[in-house]
């Protein structure tokens, strides 16, 4: 009796769950700095991955406000967790406990403008090529034309796939190649956006595109960059440095809608005073 064989492929790099589409596992030694936040949602001990970081001090840790506040209510500290060390956001490294967390004074929930945060943090072992504090953008960085960056982020939880389903007469078989780890560490090249252009095009949704904020994408191609869906927090870099936080997006890696990072250098003074606060 003849065998049948059918292969489908199947692409959900814009599924829920997805942190970062397009991008290549990469390693903590990589990006140092990166730390994964995990929150109970007020409930249980179970604690999960929700946000990205990046470690200022062995007591602070950079974020996104947006990932804080539950029914226009800021979070109990109690309720978070940072993991650091490792290249997998629900396993590995160390995690220590949350005890404070400052919002930019100026965030404001509705406009998404300022959405920065600042977390106070238990002792995180620092360690170099592990565990490292984030080099910040000063006041005098400046987004060039078109400038080149890469978003970092906890890969998907559901990672683009192939699905092969092998149907015999006898027997049915199912394979899954995955081309990243659920949580997995992972880095994408993306663009800098004119200003403009994306406050055109965020104003389909009347949504104010401010000067503290930085659109990055691959314009009118898509695929590859940020995720709204667990990707908040998570660092953008230049030459090592972070000089932005990805606060939300329209979408995952759209072709219209670029990805919306707030930008640091216009911060580094409240980002610097309030991270070595945490120190004392």
């Amino acid at each position: 009796m003849r065998n049948y064989v059918l292969i489908l492929l199947c692409v959900i790099s814009f599924c829920r769950g997805q942190y970062i589409s397009g991008g290549n596992p990469t390693t903590i030694s990589t990006y140092p700095f990166a730390a994964s936040l995990l929150t109970n949602s007020g409930s249980g001990t179970s604690f999960q991955y929700a946000c990205g970081g990046s470690i200022l001090t062995a007591t602070a840790v950079l974020s996104a406000a947006t990932c804080f506040y539950t029914d226009d209510d800021i979070d109990e500290p109690g309720w978070w967790q940072v993991r650091a060390g490792s290249s997998n956001a629900n396993s590995g490294g160390t995690v220590v406990q949350v005890v404070q967390i400052t919002p930019h004074p100026d965030f404001n929930l509705l406009t998404l403008d300022y959405d920065l945060a600042v977390l106070r943090t238990e002792p995180i072992t620092l360690q170099p090529g592990v565990a490292e504090a984030a080099r910040i953008a000063g006041g005098a960085f400046q987004f060039a034309k078109n400038q080149r960056v890469l978003a970092v982020g906890w890969g998907s939880s559901l990672a683009s796939a192939l699905v092969l389903i092998v149907i015999t007469n006898l027997t049915t078989y199912l394979l899954i190649f995955k081309d990243n780890l659920p949580g997995e560490l992972t880095h994408v090249q993306t663009f800098a956006i004119d200003q403009d252009v994306c406050a055109v095009r965020y104003n389909d949704f009347g949504f104010e595109i401010t000067d503290n904020m930085v659109c990055v994408g691959w314009l009118d191609v898509g695929v590859h960059g940020q995720c709204p869906e667990g990707g908040a927090g998570s660092a953008l870099v230049v030459d090592g440095v972070v000089v932005g936080v990805y606060s939300w997006s329209q979408g995952c890696a759209t072709l219209r809608y670029p990805n919306i990072n707030t930008r640091l250098a216009p911060h580094w003074r409240w980002i610097l005073a309030v991270g070595i606060a945490a120190i004392d």
